[in-house]
Parts: structure tokens; sequence; C-alpha cells
């Protein structure tokens, strides 16, 4: 016999623990990925902008914003899938409220291989932007795209352990670098290579 007092006695506080580790991930964890602070950065700052740099570690290392002028940004972000950078740009375009004259895109052949348009994982963070129904829709996938829809709003935290034991460590979470200015620090012939 099914008892519906003891049935809501364990879905209550499940659903309650469930909230709180949502909550307590978004708004810790999530705030502390490299996207979010890039974009409050960016949302904040209403000067102009001559060059904007978008997309994943390539034009992000690659990129020295510095060279081109006081009204350049590097907004790129190590592993941010093509598909993401498409979202992303667009919510930073209408978000801010900022003049921005030229983006530069990543165009190199890893970004469209087969491997990478498929390899997208849906961070809770990435869940602002991208609209996985339509990429669901696109792909012929909706059921692939729906887990990932779900993931990102309604359990941000499941399959995340490596990332919540970066942030407790105090390392950039999500695998973005700590120090994108290593690699103009190598020597020519390593540039080069």
């Amino acid at each position: 016999m099914i008892r519906p007092l003891r049935i809501l006695a364990f879905l209550v506080p499940m659903l309650l623990l469930h909230a709180g580790l949502s909550r307590a991930y978004q708004n810790h964890i999530g705030q502390a990925h490299r996207v979010a602070e890039l974009d409050a950065l960016f949302v904040s700052d209403p000067k102009p902008l001559d060059v904007l740099i978008v997309g994943d570690s390539h034009p992000m290392n690659a990129v020295q914003p510095s060279l081109l002028g006081p009204r350049a940004s590097n907004m790129a972000v190590a592993g941010e899938h093509i598909l993401k950078t498409h979202y992303r740009l667009q919510w930073l375009l209408d978000t801010a409220n900022r003049d921005v004259k030229t983006v530069v895109l990543p165009f190199d052949p890893h970004v469209f291989s087969a491997r990478n348009t498929d390899l997208f994982e849906p961070e809770a963070v990435w869940g602002r932007y991208v609209d996985f129904y339509e990429l669901g829709l696109r792909k012929q996938r909706l059921v692939d795209y729906g887990r990932m829809w779900s993931k990102a709003h309604l359990i941000p935290y499941a399959g995340e352990l490596a990332t919540v034991e970066q942030y407790l460590q105090k390392q950039r979470a999500f695998q973005d670098e700590a120090d994108p200015d290593r690699f103009a620090a190598q020597p020519d012939r390593a540039m080069r290579r």
C-alpha cells in the first residue's frame, strides 16, 4: 500500500536539498566561472570598443588586446565551443549598452571539426545564452539537447565534482587557463611552433 505522507516526507526534504544545492552552485561556483566574470566586466563598462575578441583558447592566447590599443577587449574563454560563442556574442551585444566596431572570431580547422561541434558540454553558466531547443531542432536531436537544457537549468551541479574541487582549491573553475599570458612569454621558436 502506498502511503502519500511517507512519500511527501521523503520528497519535500529532497526537493529542498536539491534547490539549495542548485542555488549554492549557481551563486558561488557559477559566478567564479571565467565567462561570468568577463561578462560582468563587459556589461558594466559603457566605453565603446574598437575590437572585441571572442572564442576559445586560441584567440584568448593568440590576441593580446593591449597591442591593439586601449579600446580592445579579449573576452575569449578556454574551452568555449563555437556554438557557445555564437549565442554568447549575441547575448553580450544585446545586454551591454556598448558600441563595438569590430568582432574577432576564431577561424581555424579545430573550431569547425565534427569532433568539436558534437563536443558540447552544458555547463550551467551557458544556460543563460544557449538556446538548447533551437540547437536540438537544427541538429534533429531534441532529446539530447533537452537533456543538456535540463542539466544547465534544473540540475547544474550534476557531474561537476571536478569543478567543485577546483573551486574549493581556489583554482580557476571550468578548465580555464589561470595565466593566459604564459604563451606570450615563450621564446619565438616555441611561439612559431
